[in-house]
């Protein structure tokens, strides 16, 4: 596998003039000529009329999506968040999120082809494929290798699709909104829950849930916070009627996160308000003075549930038993881990509840050095004059904000086990995904960078680190 030359080097494809536009005809024709009226035949004969249309729906997204990829990847981001296989019973078992992933990159190889577009390369290539790599061999001896590899690949093919067909600031612009337009859905949907009195019932506290993955509200607040790191930048640069819609949908998503009740979701929501003041106003003693105002606000005003941290608590306390067995697992099976989807056979039918841990424990340290290596890379610096680019207030709002998120998501997966969810891979994409949408039409700088080797070496410390870190914490608190 060829590393680029350079750890911060993002190459940009020239622009297209109409990108995908030489596949509509033949999709519609296929789509409407052939498979649709079969579908409808099919229909009247077996009289399940619901589940067909559903199918015919599907059928015809499914060609608009190989002529125009980026559609596919805003709908499978849709999905990521509306979860309709997991709403709607006639849609279980369809796969319909799998099958938009598949045919956005059947449209996105046939639109690179097509306008003689090469491949964006990014240090983020490397480590996605050796993340998805490592989660497959870990399964060699285990028999679950078919079900790693579909896993993998729609982790790897998300980071692929999202470097790929976000090449332009506008196009940036319309994945961020759609993520967005996706939270505040989250967040109503679930305060409508929680209001009609359908939320989760924790002892005499009531807790906010969605539906699906969702259900879990330590689950819904991790999906809930990065959406948070992405509104507050649009929220201080918008004006007149925007910044009252920003300034809304920020309260919904915090009102949301607190009736979750879940503490890594109330410290990933500080995290996020803290980090947004440090990196966006000027004045960082000021920034520092009100990130830890509305700390103390949140600490003191918040939920008891959310604002008692005693490791002594029964759900506490498991969870740096978790932490514990999970470094065993990792010392025991140093190179690859106990294998993937392990950890659950192994715990009893219980999760690490912490994705770092999740991940080094079934992947071991190899696994755990690609995946750290990809959150190392959202967060890569990339000065001015490495990169050649022109810091314009648009570029450093987007780049921090897809930063916030990223951190936002990371903290409040340190209480949760998303190490496989693709909607972490999302976020530790969209950074990456700011920068190339920079580079678009304008020719990259080779950077002087002092090298993948040095980025590697920190990424290992990184590591060792973090696992030193959680092994000595989950000792000293259970």
């Amino acid at each position: 596998m060829r590393v680029p030359d350079t750890a911060t080097t993002y190459t940009a494809a020239r622009p297209a003039a109409a990108p995908g536009a030489a596949g509509m005809p033949v999709g519609l024709f296929v789509v409407g000529g052939l498979l649709v009226p079969l579908l409808l035949a099919y229909a009247l004969a077996t009289g399940s009329e619901m589940k067909v249309t559903a199918i015919v729906f599907g059928i015809v997204a499914l060609g608009v999506v190989l002529s125009r990829p980026f559609v596919g990847l805003l709908i499978f981001c849709i999905m990521l968040y509306l979860r309709p296989e997991e709403t709607f019973p006639a849609l279980q078992g369809t796969r319909l999120t799998l099958a938009i992933s598949v045919a956005s990159a059947v449209g996105l190889a046939l639109q690179l082809a097509l306008n003689r577009q090469s491949v964006v390369r990014t240090p983020l290539n490397v480590m996605i494929i050796g993340f998805g790599v490592a989660l497959v061999a870990s399964t060699a001896t285990l028999g679950n290798s078919s079900e790693a590899m579909i896993d993998a690949g729609r982790l790897v093919l998300l980071v692929i699709l999202i470097l790929n067909l976000v090449r332009s600031p506008q196009r940036y612009q319309s994945l961020v909104s759609t993520i967005l337009v996706c939270t505040a859905y989250l967040s109503l949907y679930s305060l409508y829950l929680f209001l009609t009195g359908h939320g989760l019932q924790h002892g005499d506290i009531q807790r906010a849930e969605a539906t699906g993955i969702f259900g879990d509200p330590n689950d819904l607040a991790c999906s809930i916070v990065p959406g948070l790191g992405l509104c507050l930048p649009r929220l201080m640069t918008a004006k007149g009627k925007a910044r009252i819609f920003y300034g809304l949908l920020a309260g919904i998503i915090v009102w949301a996160i607190l009736t979750t009740n879940s503490r890594g979701g109330m410290l990933a929501m500080l995290a996020v308000i803290g980090g947004f003041s440090l990196m966006f106003m000027r004045n960082k003693a000021l920034a520092l003075a009100i990130a830890v105002s509305v700390g103390f606000v949140f600490l003191v005003l918040g939920p008891s549930r959310m604002t008692t941290f005693d490791s002594t608590e029964a759900s506490a306390n498991m969870r740096f038993w978790y932490w514990s067995f999970g470094v065993e697992l990792l010392t025991q099976h140093p190179i690859f881990g106990a294998g993937y989807g392990q950890f659950l056979e192994l715990n009893h039918g219980m999760l690490a509840h912490n994705s770092f841990v999740q991940c080094f424990a079934e992947i071991g340290l190899v696994g755990y050095f690609f995946w750290i290596g990809c959150v190392y890379y959202g967060f890569r610096r990339r000065e001015q004059e490495q990169s050649g680019l022109a810091l314009t207030p648009e570029y450093q709002r987007d780049l921090l904000g897809a930063r916030v998120a990223l951190m936002g998501f990371l903290v409040a997966g340190y209480f949760v086990t998303r190490t496989y969810v693709p909607t972490l891979y999302l976020f530790v994409s969209l950074p990456v995904a700011a920068q190339v949408a920079a580079t678009f039409g304008n020719p990259v700088a080779k950077a002087k960078a002092e090298g993948w080797g040095a980025d590697w070496c920190r990424i290992l410390g990184i590591c060792l680190a973090s696992i030193l870190f959680i092994k000595i914490f989950a000792e000293q608190l259970r």
